[in-house]
């Protein structure tokens, strides 16, 4: 395992903060006592605060409240992913009379078995309020 290492000598560091200020980050070196927070305060340098950083930064996560995959918003007025929303599109003007279900009719929809039951999967999107109003004025 090779480590590179550097050293950091006090000419990497910016020598004064503002070209008419007279404190340096000299005193940095010299004084074991000063701290990072403290050299802060002294130099007022702007720092985010952290909730503005998590908002900026904190991903989404939303759950499909079909399957339980990531989803990235609403989509027939649930949120859902779209491997859902894309099942939804093509099954929910069919006749749920045609589909049977090879089990007992309360297969438990996740992400490993979507797949496998389309009656409980479109049981399960009407059951949770998805819309299918909202396909079928798409439609026209």
């Amino acid at each position: 395992m090779n480590i590179d290492c550097y050293s950091i000598t006090e000419e990497d560091f910016i020598n004064e903060m503002e070209p008419n200020n007279n404190d340096t980050f000299d005193e940095y070196f010299l004084d074991s006592n000063l701290c990072v927070s403290t050299m802060i305060k002294k130099y007022d340098v702007p720092m985010l605060d952290n909730n503005e950083y998590m908002k900026k930064t904190k991903k989404k996560n939303l759950q499909c409240a079909v399957c339980g995959a990531r989803a990235f918003g609403y989509n027939f007025d649930r949120i859902t992913c779209e491997s859902c929303k894309a099942f939804f599109r093509r099954n929910a003007l069919k006749n749920i009379m045609e589909l049977k279900c090879r089990f007992d009719g309360n297969c438990d929809i996740t992400i490993e078995n979507r797949r496998f039951c389309t009656y409980c999967r479109i049981k399960k999107c009407f059951a949770i309020g998805m819309l299918y109003e909202i396909l079928s004025s798409k439609e026209k």
